[in-house]
């Protein structure tokens, strides 16, 4: 187990952490007040190559800002900003191999675990969608 100001102190930023949501793989862990963000530790038993996860992400979440810019859209608000470590990377590896992330928390936003009505597994599949282009 890790002292999370131990982890945290490897960031760009200095926040204080507790336990947040209810995921199933990474430990997360919400930090900070004003603006918040989220830390993770990337479950190194479900994804072996936590790096090579990074890495991907990295990619991913940069491509998508262009085309967010492109389209008029806010990528502060459509896809996952990554906050660097004081040496500049998207992540943080432990002494023991743990890999850790942080991103920018987004307030005022609803998640759903299941679609309650049809117009929510619409919203979702649009979303989805969108996504995809």
């Amino acid at each position: 187990m890790h002292e999370m100001s131990e982890i945290t102190k490897n960031f760009a930023i200095k926040v204080e952490t507790a336990p947040y949501g209810g995921g199933h793989i990474n430990d997360t862990y919400i930090a900070g007040d004003n603006p918040k963000y989220i830390l993770q530790k990337i479950n190194g038993n479900v994804f072996k190559d936590p790096e090579a996860v990074m890495k991907n992400m990295v990619g991913v979440t940069e491509h998508l800002k262009e085309k967010i810019i492109a389209a008029g859209g806010n990528p502060d608000r459509e896809t996952i900003n990554l906050i660097e470590t004081k040496d500049g990377r998207k992540y943080y590896k432990a002494d023991n191999g743990d890999v850790f992330r942080m991103y920018v928390f987004v307030d005022n936003v609803k998640c759903f675990d299941f679609p309650d009505t049809p117009e929510i597994f619409m919203q979702a599949a649009c979303a989805f969608g969108k996504f995809q282009n």
